[in-house]
């Protein structure tokens, strides 16, 4: 539990996690989202999904805090006119929009001269979420096909759908490995893309916030993270988060953690999950 003192700031991952795996809905989150956002906590969104897509889902999650996409490989600040949590422009970033924007990795064309390779190995057992269409991205996610479009504008890195078998998914795993990619197991995708991963996006975030506060006001202030996921593409941030708190899913197992200390499970899943575990760390009424 955080010591008295200490200001928490919550990363959170979103399908299965704040959002609903099946339908995406936040009606178990909401009233707890309004109830930090009173309290000054941070809510981080620390996602696969791409800008397009948090760019339409903060202002419907309420939040006007930076977001971490396409599983760390950028960070998004709101630029002040838009927010007030962060002030000053942090070193390394670019203005894109109403945005400071921090990248951590290659851009997605880097890859796909490597996946075309992969194509004629695995021929048959893979499909790439960009070469599908919003209708078939929205039957096989559950999105609608406006919500599929913004899935598709990705920028860093490319969902493969798995149609092989565990033992061809290995080679093709091992393969992109070979090539300088990281893959990552998402709910539903296999991510390709470069070696940034949700932690060090969100370990730089923290320093960020910890320069930014201290520029504002010449003082030093104690931040304590919580992470909160479901599946193994938040494991980095769940080993290196001050508490990690992984969320219950009805389609596969807790990602398996190397740390014991600070680990909590969710009784209920998804966003039920997550509420109940926030409202426990936080002592919410």
């Amino acid at each position: 539990m955080p010591k008295p003192g200490k200001q928490p700031i919550i990363f959170s991952d979103l399908d299965g996690t704040l959002l609903d795996h099946n339908d995406y809905s936040i009606d178990a989150v909401e009233p707890i989202l309004k109830k930090l956002a009173l309290l000054s906590v941070d809510v981080i969104p620390t996602t696969s999904k791409t800008f397009a897509e948090l760019q339409f889902l903060m202002p419907q999650l309420g939040l006007t805090t930076p977001f971490i996409v396409e599983n760390g490989a950028a960070v998004f600040i709101p630029k002040p006119k838009t927010a007030t949590t962060l002030m000053n422009q942090p070193e390394g970033t670019v203005s894109i929009q109403d945005y400071w924007c921090k990248s951590f990795t290659q851009p997605r064309s880097h890859w796909q001269p490597y996946i075309e390779q992969a194509k004629r190995q695995f021929e048959g057992c893979f499909s790439l979420m960009t070469e599908m269409s919003a209708t078939e991205v929205a039957e096989l996610t559950g999105l609608t096909e406006e919500e599929a479009q913004r899935a598709l504008q990705r920028d860093y890195s490319e969902p493969v759908s798995w149609h092989g078998s565990v033992e061809q998914e290995q080679g093709f795993i091992e393969f992109m490995q070979q090539c300088g990619a990281t893959v990552l197991k998402g709910g539903r995708f296999l991510h390709i893309g470069g070696c940034a991963q949700k932690g060090i996006a969100m370990e730089w975030l923290m320093n960020v916030y910890q320069k930014d506060f201290l520029q504002q006001t010449g003082q030093q202030k104690d931040w304590f993270s919580i992470a909160l996921g479901d599946s193994g593409n938040d494991i980095s941030m769940l080993e290196l988060a001050d508490i990690a708190v992984r969320i219950r899913s009805e389609h596969h197992d807790f990602p398996i953690l190397s740390r014991e200390e600070g680990v909590i499970d969710s009784d209920s899943y998804g966003p039920t999950g997550w509420a109940e575990c926030i409202q426990r760390i936080l002592s919410l009424e």
